[in-house]
């Protein structure tokens, strides 16, 4: 339920539905309350139709958008500085040359050697004519795709 101010804002304003315009107006006519309350909100709504607005000076957008470059873009992250990447990586080398070492030291050297051999693969059995023709194929259908995206990077 709307408040005296409310419902008397909307007739000031013209918002009120012809219905509510009869029934304020009679109101006002008749209580006191609403009379005082219609006469404040009328007296403050002319004195605000009365004040001009203000608008901005000419150069504002040239300014706001002289303001606006030097802000970072929104999603790039700023250069991060490289003793910190530098420190990462020593920490990582670090780590890494340790474990070698720690593997090396462990490592029984006195043991003879081990040969190693590759096991005999008999490639007849292992791959037939329509596999080979099938990867043939699929290798040259890349390779074209390749060639034809190369050529029109290079011609645009």
């Amino acid at each position: 339920m709307k408040s005296i101010e409310e419902k008397i804002w909307d007739l000031v304003s013209g918002l009120a539905s012809p219905k509510e315009q009869e029934e304020l107006v009679a109101l006002i006519k008749t209580q006191s309350a609403y009379r005082k309350v219609y006469d404040e909100i009328k007296r403050l709504h002319s004195d605000l139709s009365s004040v001009a607005l203000e608008e901005p000076s000419m150069a504002f957008e040239r300014n706001v958008m002289r303001e606006i470059e030097t802000l970072p873009i929104p999603g790039r992250f700023p250069m991060v500085d490289q003793r910190i990447i530098r420190g990462i990586a020593g920490f990582f080398i670090v780590a890494i040359l340790s474990l070698l070492v720690a593997l090396f030291i462990q490592l029984d050297w006195t043991s003879s050697a081990v040969s190693f051999e590759m096991p005999e693969l008999n490639w007849d059995t292992r791959l037939n004519k329509p596999l080979l023709y099938a990867f043939l194929f699929a290798d040259a259908i890349l390779g074209l795709l390749f060639l034809d995206k190369l050529i029109r990077n290079r011609l645009s």
